[in-house]
């Protein structure tokens, strides 16, 4: 993939992703019969979380409840022992999540990729640049509060689509939400290449040692079926009849664990080592 710079959008309103709750009560037992998952919103918004659920309850009998967030509300809400489980997209925050004691059996299971989307007429001309990083800014101390053009709207990838179209801004989103709201949308994609683009979405048990009161036999038994070929199959079928393309694709070993996805493991029970058809190559819509 290559890499390019970015130029500064002066005067065009760049609107990010934060987060919405739908909240699930914390148990001080674990319940056998329940499997509580905090989700990023991507899975959510896209529908592919309501169809896995609905399998899923079917194959084990068990209630599955799902609790729609950020990756950074998810494994905060995971960290008090809310949830048993966290199906999230940020290596970096993953990472500490993991190092702090409360993420354990973490094993990705698909990717997918953001876009930079915006007004067709592009009035910052930033079609196939790239982010703020590669272009030597500092997001925090540049970009964030730097003035009125700058919005977060504090809302899942869905509504922040929504929200930007309305105000003809630019925003981030993954490919699979936009794919999703794409006919309820004026804006185009604008940037779809880049390392820095790539979306792995990973799941990762609580550990019930820090956080007592959670299912995580349950929560084992979720993150082995999701890794499994049978459902990594489903989930790269997601899609593909109404969108044309599929809006995740599914990781396998030995891909997942090397550049740029970087796994621990992808692999479920009875899987089977192989090529697969992973590729690092462009998303586009």
């Amino acid at each position: 993939m290559r890499s390019r710079s970015w130029v500064p959008l002066v005067g065009i309103m760049v609107v990010l992703l934060a987060a919405c709750a739908i909240s699930v009560p914390a148990q001080e037992a674990a319940n056998p019969g329940v499997l509580r998952i905090a989700t990023t919103t991507s899975l959510y918004d896209t529908g592919l979380l309501d169809a896995l659920e609905m399998m899923y309850e079917n194959t084990s009998g068990v209630d599955v409840q799902i609790t729609a967030q950020g990756t950074g509300q998810s494994l905060d809400t995971a960290r008090r022992g809310d949830v048993d489980l966290v199906l999230v997209h940020s290596p970096t925050q993953e990472q500490q999540f993991i190092d702090e004691g409360y993420g354990i059996n973490e094993r990705c299971f698909a990717y997918n990729n953001f876009l930079i989307v915006g007004p067709e007429a592009d009035p910052a001309g930033i079609k196939n640049m790239q982010i703020w990083a590669a272009a030597g800014y500092n997001y925090t101390d540049d970009i964030q509060d730097s003035g009125p053009w700058y919005v977060e709207t504090g809302s899942g990838m869905g509504e922040t689509l929504t929200i930007a179209n309305q105000k003809n801004a630019y925003t981030l989103s993954d490919i699979g939400t936009y794919l999703a709201f794409k006919k309820q949308l004026n804006l185009v994609t604008l940037v779809t290449e880049g390392d820095q683009l790539l979306n792995r979405y990973s799941a990762i048990a609580v550990n019930p040692e820090k956080a007592p009161g959670v299912n995580i036999d349950e929560a084992n038994k979720f993150i082995d079926w999701i890794t499994s070929n049978e459902t990594k199959e489903f989930i790269g079928n997601f899609g593909v009849e109404e969108y044309g393309q599929p809006l995740f694709v599914p990781l396998y070993p030995p891909e997942c664990t090397q550049p740029p996805f970087n796994c621990t493991t992808c692999s479920g029970p009875g899987n089977v080592t192989t090529t697969g058809n992973v590729t690092t190559g462009n998303a586009t819509a």
